[in-house]
């Protein structure tokens, strides 16, 4: 899939870095004329978000280290992950957020991230994403910059050094004994307290 935006994000750092099980997730998208294919892979047994600039032939990588909280850019730390809280639903808990169907409430989860004020567009949207896959399976960098989109990650990136992720967990079972997930998350900025999201993802997986 190429995806084409429109935005100034600056010069990437060129790396010369081996893919470990790439996961076969990889998608392309055109910034300003640049071609970027974000690949999914692992680093060291860590996930890995590899952006490849095809145009200036420059490689980088973003991965978490759960282990100690760290998102590193290239090897360097560049941001921090601290779980703040979670909440579960008592028994019962049950609410209504769409008018045609019915959600029960599992809980809320909430997250602080901080970054470097060095730090790029990207590396903001691979901390983001590396808080919400902690709870939503699968959720990559380019998630993130199609949710929260360039422009405003660009202005995360020059104006804050991290801010709170919330992520609200819901399930839905049909009558027919399946069970789907909703998972709401927001981005809020810690200054001004500006509100990204709710963005919502769905899964007929079982993640109970």
């Amino acid at each position: 899939m190429v995806l084409i935006i429109t935005c100034s994000l600056g010069a990437t750092t060129a790396l010369a870095a081996e893919s470990n099980d790439n996961t076969g997730q990889n998608e392309t998208i055109v910034i300003d004329g640049s071609v970027y294919e974000f690949e999914e892979a692992y680093w060291n047994g860590m996930p890995a978000t590899y952006i490849n600039n095809l145009t200036e032939n420059t490689r980088d990588v973003v991965y978490y280290d759960e282990a100690n909280g760290t998102i590193y850019w290239n090897g360097e730390p560049m941001a921090y992950i601290e779980k703040v809280s979670t909440t579960v639903a008592e028994p019962g808990s049950e609410i209504s957020l769409l008018a045609a169907e019915h959600w029960t409430y599992k809980g809320k989860s909430s997250f602080k991230v901080t970054w470097a004020h060095k730090a790029t567009v990207f590396v903001v949207a691979g901390a983001i994403s590396a808080v919400v896959s902690t709870v939503i399976p699968g959720y990559t960098a380019l998630k993130v910059v199609l949710a929260i989109g360039l422009k405003g990650l660009k202005e995360l990136a020059n104006a804050a050094v991290g801010g709170t992720v919330e992520i609200e967990e819901y399930y839905h079972i049909y009558t027919d004994g399946r069970i789907q997930y909703r998972w709401d998350w927001t981005f809020i900025a810690p200054t001004t307290g500006e509100r990204y999201g709710p963005f919502t993802s769905y899964s007929d997986a079982d993640f109970s």
